[in-house]
């Protein structure tokens, strides 16, 4: 309209425009680490849906489910602009986590010029998103237009930009994580059977934590979000898929107790697994700073002390407090 153009043209652009999108939505109800009640095409004013999906664990299947359907509106290959709506209930966390989602499968098909994400038209207080791909085939002068400053409250475009160029994403191999770096003698367990007991030890540890995954997220369900159970299992598993890829220094406590401090903090995910890697690497203190001395129980003992003070430490938290401190402080005792 600011360019002069009659009405019959603004009329016959946005006619044109909605033949080249697509817009499909779905609504959930997110029950600890999974979603339930996923009803794909369900309306903003709670109409009912025409698909329904199984309880998940992610948006995986949800997002290839939407881009089939999008794919018969908008083709594969063509250059787009992408739009993910909140239907007003969902949280900008899981918001984020789906954004992501999307994009990794949407970058394989199409080429993404623009991508908006927020709240555009939403329902009372629906936890759902709508998706909406627009095929900038149609006219060159789409985001010319997308671009074009406009003063309108909470617009995410039509603003002068500010998009970060892009960038390839670093990559750190886990290998290469995992790799610690002491010129100081540490304890050592020079015994091979010393270093297949650590093995034992960590694989037994893991496998129970992992099958206890379901017990532990219905406990936490009575007073938390229930996910205490997937949070461990996902730290267990992480540790034992390096303890079977041969990459666990199991004759060096110190070096082990950072290791796993490292691989909690990186893949367990939560407050808990930043608590975990606190104690980890407070423990491996312990024998970091024990020269070249034989192993003892006494040792191991003195590293339980060290890990719960650093969790102590940066938790500010004590003895009596009712949180993971309390049954750590006990085994001090046993």
């Amino acid at each position: 309209a600011e360019e002069g153009v009659g009405l019959d043209e603004v009329y016959g652009f946005g006619e044109g425009l909605v033949r080249n999108l697509g817009t499909i939505g779905f609504t959930f109800r997110a029950v600890g680490d999974r979603l339930e009640n996923v009803e794909i095409g369900k309306g903003i004013h709670g109409e009912p849906g025409v698909y329904t999906m199984p309880a998940c664990g992610d948006f995986e299947g949800i997002v290839e489910f939407l881009l089939k359907k999008l794919e018969k509106c908008v083709p594969k290959a063509a250059e787009v602009v992408l739009l993910v709506n909140n239907l007003g209930g969902t949280s900008k966390f899981l918001m984020g986590i789906f954004l992501k989602s999307l994009l990794d499968k949407v970058k394989q098909s199409y080429t993404v010029k623009r991508t908006y994400c927020g709240t555009f038209l939403s329902s009372l207080d629906q936890a759902g998103i709508s998706v909406t791909l627009l095929n900038l085939g149609y006219s060159p002068k789409l985001l010319q237009y997308l671009d074009y400053e406009v003063t309108v409250p909470s617009m995410l475009f039509g603003r002068k930009r500010c998009n970060l160029p892009p960038s390839a994403v670093a990559t750190v191999s886990p290998m290469d994580v995992l790799q610690v770096s002491s010129g100081v003698p540490t304890c050592t367990i020079t015994e091979q059977f010393g270093a297949k007991l650590a093995s034992t030890v960590i694989t037994f540890v893991c496998e129970a934590l992992i099958s206890c995954k379901d017990m532990l997220n219905t406990i936490d369900k009575e007073a938390g979000d229930g996910d205490t159970g997937s949070t461990i299992s996902r730290g267990a598993q992480a540790i034992l898929d390096q303890l079977n890829a041969n990459k666990l220094d199991l004759t060096h406590p110190a070096n082990l107790l950072q290791q796993v401090s490292i691989i909690l903090e990186r893949d367990m995910g939560g407050s808990s697994g930043a608590l975990y890697s606190l104690f980890f690497q407070g423990a491996s203190k312990i024998f970091a700073e024990g020269g070249d001395q034989r192993v003892t129980l006494n040792l191991w003992s003195q590293a339980l002390t060290a890990g719960n003070d650093t969790i102590a430490k940066y938790a500010l938290t004590q003895l009596g407090d009712r949180t993971m401190l309390d049954p750590l402080r006990e085994g001090e005792l046993a």
